[in-house]
């Protein structure tokens, strides 16, 4: 083993400091969404009132794309999230009864402890505020780990934890940044709720779309065991990548003409997982085709504008194989009625800008 790890301790202000700078990266591809309930928030704030040890925060120390240090939490995304609630005023602080005679002793005799419960941060006594701020935060954190001993870390991190079916297949993927870069499209932007983004939906949206574009139709399924077995072996190369982000791009630029010609039902549809994974295939063939968007966003209409039973159908129990064979049958047989075996015909749009420059924009549009 090549890594190094070291320990320090900072301050819950500096925790939260480096967060609100971007030196803490709470956003490690195997890590959970923000998954605590009140009282576990409530019940990390009452030991920084009474000094209690603070669990050690795990994390990975690296470089982001502006050169700067910083360090990927591996373990303790939950506290520091609450730290930063705390003190930016977006959770209310409540005493327990238990710290009140130690607040008394330690801190100030003359505030009445009672009286704190609802308040945020910044309504807080000066002298508590401070005792807060400097309450101590236990870190570790390596170096020079290898994708593979992050996966062992993370699991060992979390024995005895429940981990939902979707994190256990995220931590036995190979080729986890590469996937999860992928996962940083625009589109996921757009797609998914914050909350979704953050529990990582985005990578089994990716994970799915390479298996409709690369795998034997016939061996596709999405139930997590399959696909765990899949993903803990697989390395999706650099052409695949391209490919993955040109099907992308061409699903938000989809999406963008249905929603300025207000068809935003079919919009919705294209941004729901089941459908958008689903319909891959026939936006890859689109790209390879020279398929401009506003066509797709025609066919789109079209296909959804007709309830179609069997389909329907199919979206329920949408990761076994049958349902998923169905449904790209059912799409097939759509977009190859559609557009048959059109060629693109290459429309200009003439535009000169101020300077007196060409800005021509060339697409490629079905008639």
């Amino acid at each position: 083993m090549s890594f190094v790890n070291s320990n320090i301790t900072w301050p819950v202000k500096q925790v939260v400091s480096m967060y609100d700078k971007g030196k803490i990266d709470l956003h490690h591809p195997i890590q959970r969404g923000d998954v605590w309930e009140n009282w576990r928030r409530e019940l990390l704030i009452d030991s920084l009132f009474i000094e209690f040890p603070i669990p050690t925060i795990y994390a990975k120390r690296g470089v982001n794309e502006k050169g700067q240090q910083v360090y990927i939490i591996m373990e303790g995304v939950q506290r520091i999230r609450t730290f930063e609630k705390l003190l930016h005023d977006k959770l209310s602080v409540t005493v327990s009864d238990t710290a009140i005679p130690y607040l008394e002793s330690e801190i100030d005799e003359e505030i009445d402890y009672h009286e704190i419960k609802g308040k945020k941060f910044s309504e807080l006594p000066l002298s508590l505020q401070e005792h807060l701020k400097i309450a101590m935060v236990p870190i570790k954190y390596f170096e020079n780990l290898t994708p593979a001993e992050e996966v062992t870390l993370f699991n060992r991190l979390n024995m005895g934890k429940p981990l939902s079916s979707k994190s256990k297949f995220i931590a036995a993927i190979k080729d986890l940044d590469g996937i999860f870069e992928i996962g940083t499209h625009s589109l996921f932007e757009e797609m998914l709720t914050p909350r979704a983004l953050d529990s990582k939906n985005q990578i089994m949206i990716v994970a799915k779309v390479w298996c409709m574009l690369y795998m034997n139709l016939e061996d596709v399924s999405f139930e997590l065991k399959h696909m765990s077995t899949l993903f803990a072996e697989k390395v999706i190369t650099n052409d695949e990548r391209a490919v993955l982000d040109s099907v992308f791009s061409l699903i938000q630029a989809t999406h963008k003409v249905l929603m300025d010609s207000k068809e935003k039902a079919t919009a919705k549809k294209l941004y729901t997982e089941t459908h958008m994974v689903s319909l891959t295939p026939m936006f890859k063939e689109a790209v390879d085709r020279g398929i401009a968007d506003e066509n797709m966003a025609n066919w789109l209409m079209e296909f959804f504008s007709v309830k179609n039973v069997e389909y329907e159908e199919a979206t329920s129990g949408s990761s076994k194989n049958a349902k998923i064979v169905t449904r790209d049958r059912i799409l097939h047989e759509s977009f190859d009625s559609f557009f048959g075996d059109w060629t693109p015909k290459k429309a200009v749009t003439a535009g000169i800008n101020e300077n007196g420059d060409d800005k021509s924009d060339e697409r490629f549009i079905f008639e």
